[in-house]
């Protein structure tokens, strides 16, 4: 056996063992549609104070369907009393993994989770009760704010914010004097209900009346921002679902003749073996892009924006987008810095190696595999939520973009997701990778498999599925024209979608 077969046996055990602990670990992690779905749910809580005076058809056709339909508030205290639901069982799941942890690093990761979801678990419970006050529900929300506050593990804050709540919707209302600025901790509608109760118990018409004025323009931002997500996604559903049936359709028709047949008739001349191929995924995108850049560049960046950040007192969203970037692009560097040198020996390659080609079908095909993949995408992940119950982790960058408020950070976080990650993922993935494996199974059986692997290198349970199944389009597609520029275009518009949908989600409700 040589050094270098030993070398990759070796590595290739370390890959699995931490990446098979990171999948176990996002097990206990919730997913991020769980959360998206919360906010999506709070956004739509401001249509319930939606005031309409007979002159804007579409404020008051809108308004008519969600009278018509289940009301927002219960909706909403649906979903929000199943997330609190899945964060008690994920509380319980940590607890259990710290009385067996051995190891430091394990017991240290296990606190730092459940710091964040007990956190999880109090936002949770105070906007439920909020809920279930406006459901005519008092004695549910008082039960609620009780054991929030008379419970140890809750934080300082979370408890005096429930005493607070508890003594405005008490009989009689009691108000502390630090009411308002505890209020202000709030967020979105919930903000407005809690000032709304106590601008009414203290008898002050004028700031009450203005808290509706500003409330209403609140939920008019709302109404639009949320018809442009629907028109969109309705759009891309509905084209991709026919384009899929034509695809589908034509393929009957014209048999061998159509667009998807031959496909293992698409071949590469591949000059190097396994053993290549398997170094510069375990030695790239593993040893140098994951442990050297995670445990020493990292936080060499992280260093640096911190003296950045002394000196120039750059706002917090935009050191996460810089820092999110640098590392990424230190990533992607050192993992096609092996993927070069690996190749090196056998250039030049044929021409339908990692070709980049303007000329040719690359547009069409890039935009009608992102249209077919949207439907379908959703509908494993639809399914695959069903599966996971809400857990299993999800990427971590999707909080930030949901969260951050200032233009030159999303600037960057677009950068890295729009542009970075397009680029790199389908240079290694697509470019390198499916046609490596070619040399020894057919090309379907290369595209799901490459596709499996891009998938599971994202490290979340939750997105396996899913993601498995945006690769293997990706890989078809490329396969179809042998131009990179259509994977890329099919994945820079992919997550194009994701980042101005959370944009805008993000941005109504302020």
């Amino acid at each position: 056996m040589t050094l270098k077969r030993i070398f990759l046996i070796g590595l290739t055990a370390i890959a699995l063992l931490i990446m098979g602990t990171d999948l176990v670990e996002s097990f206990s992690k919730p997913q991020f549609n769980s959360r998206l779905a919360l906010y999506e749910s709070d956004l739509r809580l401001h249509l319930a104070e939606l005031r309409t005076d007979g002159t804007d058809s579409t404020s008051v056709q809108f308004k008519k369907m969600v009278e018509d339909s289940t009301s927002p508030i219960t909706s909403a205290a649906t979903v929000y009393q199943e997330s609190r639901e899945q964060v008690q069982s994920s509380l319980k799941t940590i607890a259990t993994q710290l009385e067996t942890a051995k190891k430091a690093n394990a017991i240290a990761l296990a606190k730092t989770e459940q710091i964040k979801q007990q956190t999880n678990l109090e936002d949770l419970t105070l906007r439920l009760g909020l809920l279930e006050t406006r459901n005519g529900k008092l004695e549910r929300a008082q039960k609620l704010w009780t054991e929030l506050a008379t419970n140890s593990k809750t934080s300082t804050s979370a408890q005096q914010l429930a005493t607070i709540l508890t003594g405005l919707w008490n009989d009689p209302p009691q108000v502390s004097a630090d009411a308002t600025d505890r209020l202000n901790n709030l967020e979105g509608w919930y903000r407005y209900v809690a000032f709304d109760r106590l601008y009414t118990v203290n008898k002050q018409p004028d700031q009450r009346a203005a808290l509706k004025t500003k409330e209403q323009i609140t939920a008019q931002s709302v109404l639009v921002k949320l018809s442009i997500t629907g028109i969109m996604a309705t759009a891309s559903i509905g084209t991709g679902v026919l384009l899929f049936l034509g695809v589908i359709g034509q393929r009957l028709v014209k048999g061998k003749d159509g667009w998807i047949a031959g496909l293992n008739e698409t071949k590469w001349t591949v000059p190097w073996d396994w053993e290549d191929t398997w170094l510069v995924m375990v030695a790239g995108f593993f040893l140098v892009g994951q442990l050297i850049v995670g445990f020493l560049i990292a936080p060499l960046i992280r260093s640096g924006l911190q003296v950045l950040k002394i000196q120039f007192d750059i706002s917090p969203d935009i050191l996460q987008g810089l820092g999110v970037l640098g590392t990424y692009g230190a990533l992607a560097g050192g993992a096609l810095t092996v993927l070069y040198l690996t190749i090196k020996p056998h250039l030049p390659l044929e021409d339908n190696w990692f070709r980049f080609n303007l000329k040719g079908n690359w547009l069409p095909w890039g935009l009608g595999g992102y249209l077919v993949a949207f439907p379908l995408v959703l509908g494993v992940s639809i399914l695959n939520s069903q599966i996971w119950q809400g857990q299993g982790g999800s990427n971590p960058l999707l909080p930030l973009l949901l969260g951050s408020k200032d233009p030159i950070a999303l600037g960057l976080f677009f950068i890295t997701t729009a542009i970075a990650a397009p680029i790199f993922e389908e240079l290694l993935f697509r470019g390198f990778l499916l046609p490596s494996l070619t040399r020894y199974f057919s090309t379907t059986t290369a595209i799901v498999l490459s596709g499996f692997i891009f998938a599971l290198v994202h490290l979340s349970l939750s997105e396996v599925l899913p993601l498995t199944v945006l690769g293997i389009i990706l890989g078809f597609v490329y396969a179809r024209t042998q131009n990179l520029l259509t994977s890329m275009m099919l994945h820079s518009l992919w997550n194009s979608g994701t980042l101005i949908s959370l944009f805008v989600l993000g941005s109504a409700g302020r």
